[in-house]
């Protein structure tokens, strides 16, 4: 066990920072399939040290199963705090949604004692929504949007009204708006995205915010109504 860690620490000294990244979590692996905890924790550190996005998120999770699967709890709660309590400024905008990714391919499946990252996926994305990449800054918002429904609504359309700043004024940004009726049941919240969107919008673009407006007076705050008049225009979830 000990020639594994001196041998880890001799060859990370001698590489790119990058390389650190890469070879700490490919030797973490490794050592850990061995049976030795102390260096894999060690390789494991040297990539999430290195803070290349790349790789330390993956090593922060492998460090803490691997540890939770010993037994040792406090050590592995240490290791997934460095995913859900990072701050925003530890991360580059741009990197934002490569983190997002990666911690959203973890729900899906999340063993017990892992913590949730719903929380770090959210940093995550108001990091990306900063990103110069208007592109990158959408898809970031448009994301953020959808994570915090149904639990921060204000958070929520602050993040859909940001998408909406963003992209021109189309159908598919209008349905995205009447997402927030639809499957959330936030009506008011849709109204106040639509009034946004009327207010840089022009032409059939105007005529097609102005009926979804209508559409909303109409059914009085009802959204079962809401969603029933959705459904039979052909925008509902059976209307893909």
């Amino acid at each position: 066990m000990v020639a594994h860690t001196w041998y880890h620490r001799l060859v990370i000294r001698h590489l790119l920072p990058g390389d650190v990244a890469r070879a700490g979590l490919a030797l973490g692996t490794t050592l850990s399939a061995r049976g030795d905890m102390d260096g894999a924790c060690a390789a494991f550190q040297s990539a999430i040290d290195s803070r290349d996005i790349r790789y330390w998120p993956q090593a922060a999770v492998a460090m803490g199963d691997l540890l939770r699967a010993h037994g040792d709890t406090n050590a592995a709660a240490a290791a997934y705090r460095t995913l859900t309590e990072f701050r925003e400024e530890e991360i580059s905008s741009d990197e934002g949604l490569t983190l997002y990714e990666y911690l959203n391919d973890q729900a899906g499946d999340e063993p017990t004692g892992r913590p949730d990252f719903a929380g770090a996926r959210a940093r995550a994305l108001r990091r990306a929504v900063s990103a110069t990449d208007p592109n990158t800054a959408s898809i970031a918002a448009l994301l953020l949007g959808c994570e915090l429904a149904g639990h921060d609504m204000a958070g929520s359309r602050d993040a859909f009204r940001t998408y909406c700043d963003i992209e021109s004024v189309d159908m598919a940004v209008v349905t995205l708006v009447c997402f927030l009726g639809y499957e959330i049941g936030d009506l008011e919240g849709t109204r106040l995205l639509l009034e946004r969107l009327l207010e840089f919008s022009q032409g059939t673009d105007a005529e097609l915010v102005h009926t979804e407006l209508r559409v909303l007076a109409e059914i009085d705050g009802d959204v079962a109504a809401y969603r029933e008049i959705q459904d039979q225009r052909g925008y509902g979830p059976a209307h893909p």
